[in-house]
């Protein structure tokens, strides 16, 4: 049995250890103020029973969309014990891991997010709010979220590839379940004063020269935040008011500018064009390329050419 309250490594890897490993268990992690930690994840179990040992406690909320029907089963939660009925694919819970609790389900298939405490309270003081120290709504209930299910399923589409995952990409659903839980279980309203415009044309010129010198990099969210002086929240919202995309987007579109160039001035193969404009690989070059242009990249050669 542990004892105290335990790092995110610790949680996972005390939590899914010998029989309570999962059968399929992916994780995608974001880098916050310096420490990399999981966000994201995707758990299925199909003929065992995962617990939480009542000491495995850490400080965050776990909001999880359950991306398949679940049968009835029995929860201890903060010690009390609770009968669940069956749930429907969609349907949307947030359990709070600072409570010990364990369940006797041998069937489970979800996408969790990681939601720190600490995140929360930072998120609520640049809104001018009081600190949220617990939703009062969904510990432990349940409900359907469309917009939480349409973020699962865009995070399972992720987690499936996440080589082709940016870190700026990570920031901005991080920041979006964030804000979606505080405002819609945690009574937050926005505060008006704290409503800014564009980014000033130094800040604007810093960013785009932050992803522009190295296409390869992986820069996050909060790097550029920083940069300017901004929580990622209004530095996302400031990018998008001056440039009229987010930044991920943005980014994504000089990396196809970029392929375009050298697929029409060098003789170098798709392939190594691909990974020297920050792309995961010559299909993920060829998917984005074919949506933002129209045609393949190589289609899109053959025409410079003729």
């Amino acid at each position: 049995m542990l004892a105290g309250r335990l790092s995110y490594e610790d949680f996972n890897r005390h939590l899914f250890y010998g029989d309570n490993r999962p059968d399929v268990h992916r994780v995608l992690s974001i880098r916050r103020n310096g420490v990399k930690r999981p966000f994201a994840a995707r758990y299925i179990l199909a003929t065992k029973a995962v617990t939480v040992p009542v000491a495995s406690l850490i400080d965050c909320l776990v909001p999880m969309v359950h991306m398949a029907p679940r049968p009835q089963y029995n929860i201890v939660y903060d010690g009390k014990l609770i009968h669940r009925e069956a749930t429907a694919l969609g349907t949307f819970t947030i359990r709070d891991r600072r409570v010990g609790q364990y369940n006797d389900s041998r069937v489970a298939d979800n996408v969790s997010f990681y939601i720190p405490m600490a995140d929360l309270a930072d998120i609520t003081y640049k809104m001018g709010a009081s600190r949220i120290e617990a939703l009062p709504t969904l510990l432990d209930q349940y409900c359907y979220d469309p917009i939480m299910f349409y973020i699962a399923k865009t995070m399972d589409c992720a987690l499936e590839h996440p080589s082709e995952v940016s870190a700026l990409f990570i920031g901005h659903i991080f920041e979006a379940v964030c804000l979606h839980i505080v405002k819609t279980y945690g009574g937050l309203k926005e505060h008006d004063a704290l409503r800014r415009g564009g980014l000033s044309s130094g800040q604007e010129a810093r960013v785009k020269s932050m992803l522009l010198d190295d296409l390869t990099a992986d820069v996050s969210l909060e790097d550029l935040a920083v940069s300017c002086g901004m929580s990622e929240r209004h530095f996302a919202r400031a990018f998008k008011q001056s440039t009229g995309i987010p930044p991920h987007r943005w980014l994504l579109m000089k990396r196809v500018e970029r392929a375009q160039s050298m697929l029409q001035n060098t003789a170098l193969q798709i392939s190594a064009i691909a990974l020297e404009c920050g792309f995961a690989s010559q299909s993920h070059l060829t998917r984005v390329f074919s949506k933002a242009v129209g045609v393949s990249p190589a289609a899109w050669r053959r025409h410079c050419r003729y």
